[in-house]
């Protein structure tokens, strides 16, 4: 606390010690609440950092999405199924998308072909802040990741 007062002190000369202490108190307060504001951003970050990376190598050779599932199968773990046109490369993208997700563990993963169709299905673990993430939160972070694959979607999402 007195590091901060003689910080203030260097910048500000002028002000009283009551002034000071009330400063560092709402500065802490803000420090302490900026705090909650970046752990609650983290896998947010992570994954815009990855996916930012990855836009460079990332070329418009995925499919068509038909159709995206999720549902949640205990606190923090998602079951998704993902039905896309089958085509080039698909089933490489389907899954860097999912790996740039830097806020889930892929538990577990089966890709599978049904006349036509890739039908990947996962099972994926929130890395912390288990209680924020939904359903929807989950479907919108694939249907991002999917996107800047190249992806485009023809369907309906089931929210």
């Amino acid at each position: 606390m007195k590091e901060k007062l003689y910080e203030l002190r260097s910048l500000v000369p002028n002000i009283t010690k009551r002034q000071a202490r009330k400063l560092v108190e709402e500065i802490t307060l803000l420090e302490s609440s900026s705090k909650v504001d970046r752990v609650s951003r983290i896998p947010f970050e992570h994954t815009m950092n990855v996916s930012q990376v990855d836009q460079g190598r990332s070329s418009p050779h995925g499919g068509k999405v038909l159709r995206l599932i999720a549902h949640e199968v205990g606190e923090g773990r998602f079951y998704v199924k993902l039905e896309c046109s089958k085509g080039e490369r698909v089933s490489s993208a389907l899954y860097s998308a999912i790996e740039s997700l830097g806020c889930f563990d892929l538990e577990s993963s089966n890709i599978s072909i049904a006349s036509e169709i890739y039908v990947l299905t996962l099972t994926l673990n929130v890395r912390g802040f288990v209680g924020e993430m939904n359903v929807s939160t989950v479907k919108l972070w694939i249907m991002g990741a999917i996107l800047k694959e190249g992806f485009e979607f023809e369907m309906t999402v089931m929210f």
